[in-house]
């Protein structure tokens, strides 16, 4: 995993893997990166997947401004 606290992943290109969960666990959304760091994961309740999509899209577009090495806050594309 990478790692927290001021240090940053270097990426070129970001991959989503999702494991869909609906009636008998939850869904995983895992976000990493080509050097095989995970840089984020989310979980979403056992619901319609309609609702899980939407709950993802809103925590991707959340998670799109992180701070930089340098404390600076950026968004990334």
């Amino acid at each position: 995993m990478c790692p927290s606290g001021g240090y940053n992943c270097p990426f070129d290109q970001l991959f989503l893997g999702l494991d869909w969960g609906r009636v008998s666990d939850q869904t995983i959304a895992t976000v990493g990166n080509n050097q095989n760091d995970v840089l984020d994961w989310f979980a979403y309740p056992k619901t319609r997947y309609e609702e899980q999509i939407e709950l993802l899209v809103a925590d991707l577009k959340q998670s799109r401004r992180r701070q930089n090495g340098n404390g600076v806050e950026e968004e990334f594309d």
